[in-house]
């Protein structure tokens, strides 16, 4: 073996031990999340738990009208350029600063005009919320730095030390007291404190390290993270418009069914998105697409295998976790699969690009599906039903795909190399335990 395809395969089983790292992490991360709401939801009851929804994902979505691509840029510049770490650092937390203050004005001001669209969030615990944002957003970004130096095991804490530290808290505090919205809205604030701590602790040698000077920098990641950031807003807004529409056009009950579908979907594409996150720092700093080509053909395996098994699963847990009254759930989910897999596959060919450049036709092909969907969605939901929303959203991720590929082809040295190998899958999988497992021993 010659000493570049040693380092290739290194590199290979390296990324192999760093996705089942952020795997096993994020599976902990979701269990958590999920004894969190069980916890609030149990504690407040249905009407404080409707408001603290409106409270998180107004959060979630600030978060990510406030990122503007920066999550992407700053992986990217601290995988090309280590020395300029102390300088992300520092545009990273201005950055955060600047957004969080537009965003509070903006929300202050939606709330202000159009009461309606908050309800139930009163100003003092829309205060509370707003204040998370520069910690979520400095933490988000801090974070990127972590991802561009591999440094996962830190980038995992960082999200660990959140769910664990509100977990903690919210259990103690329902077990003491009784605590109201605002109270459960301070801890989980605290909980992202905290995360931000962990990841100012992981970059310490950062903050001390000699400034250096990157003229332009911010610029360069501000070039960088809009262009992604009109994608990533495109494909956040293609998620979610389903299931606004099918509220807006067929009512809650419908909403509610698909809502179910949904939110399997999202659990499933975690693995794609782990993969991705992994593939993000050494595409940075590589010039070839053969480690993007290796993972998509791997994904074409493992994913397809667990979108496969899961038909079964939702069949039986649907009913059993959600209940008889949302069986039509179960059909919604089996419409979507296919769109759910295209979704997967689509993941590292969008990291890819998010690093290289994205191409304008693909960038077009993107709002194309999106307006499609859109109109497919108000034209037929009320004739068809519920289930044109996700044949809808499956065409769109399938067509989007199959453009991705075709531009991707251009790459490669031919179209085997996007061929699937299901052998070549499993070497990964067995290099990376066998790896993780005699890692103290090296």
């Amino acid at each position: 073996m010659t000493a570049a395809a040693g380092a290739k395969r290194d590199a290979e089983r390296s990324f192999g031990r760093d996705v089942l790292l952020t795997m096993v992490s994020k599976l902990l991360y979701t269990a958590g999340g999920v004894v969190v709401t069980i916890i609030i939801a149990r504690g407040l009851g249905p009407t404080g738990q409707g408001v603290f929804a409106v409270a998180l994902n107004l959060t979630l979505m600030l978060i990510q009208l406030g990122s503007i691509g920066l999550p992407i840029a700053v992986p990217f510049f601290a995988a090309r350029d280590p020395a300029a770490e102390r300088v992300l650092v520092g545009h990273s937390l201005r950055m955060a600063a600047v957004m969080s203050l537009l965003l509070a004005g903006g929300a202050c001001g939606l709330k202000a005009l159009f009461p309606s669209s908050l309800a139930g969030l009163g100003w003092a615990e829309l205060g509370i919320t707003l204040g998370t944002i520069p910690v979520a957003l400095s933490g988000l970004f801090l974070q990127g730095i972590l991802l561009g130096r591999r440094a996962m095991l830190a980038f995992n804490l960082v999200e660990l030390s959140q769910v664990a530290v509100a977990l903690i808290a919210l259990s103690t505090a329902f077990v003491v007291f009784d605590p109201d919205l605002a109270s459960v809205l301070i801890i989980i604030g605290l909980s992202r404190v905290v995360s931000l701590g962990v990841a100012v602790v992981a970059l310490r040698d950062v903050l001390h390290a000699a400034p250096v000077r990157r003229p332009g920098l911010l610029g360069q990641m501000l070039k960088k993270g809009l262009l992604v950031y009109l994608v990533a807003l495109m494909g956040f807004v293609l998620i979610r418009v389903d299931l606004l529409l099918v509220n807006a056009i067929l009512g809650a009950e419908q909403a509610g069914q698909y809502s179910i579908a949904a939110i399997i979907a999202e659990g499933l594409v975690l693995a794609p998105l782990v993969v991705g996150t992994n593939l993000l720092p050494r595409v940075a700093t590589t010039t070839d697409a053969t480690l993007t080509a290796l993972v998509f053909r791997t994904m074409v395996v493992g994913f397809g295998l667990l979108c496969v098994v899961s038909a079964p699963g939702v069949t039986i847990a649907v009913p059993i976790l959600f209940g008889s009254r949302y069986s039509d759930a179960v059909p919604l989910y089996y419409d979507l699969l296919l769109g759910i897999f295209a979704l997967g596959l689509l993941n590292s060919l969008t990291v890819h690009y998010f690093v290289r450049g994205y191409p304008r036709m693909l960038i077009v092909t993107w709002v194309m599906a999106l307006a499609l969907n859109v109109v497919a969605n108000v034209v037929l939901l009320e004739p068809l039903g519920t289930r044109v929303a996700p044949i809808a959203s499956t065409v769109a991720y399938a067509s989007v795909l199959l453009v991705h590929v075709v531009v991707f082809r251009r790459e490669l040295s031919g179209w085997g190399e996007l061929r699937p190998r299901p052998s070549e899958a499993l070497g990964l999988v067995v290099d990376a335990l066998r790896r993780r497992a005699h890692r103290p021993s090296t």
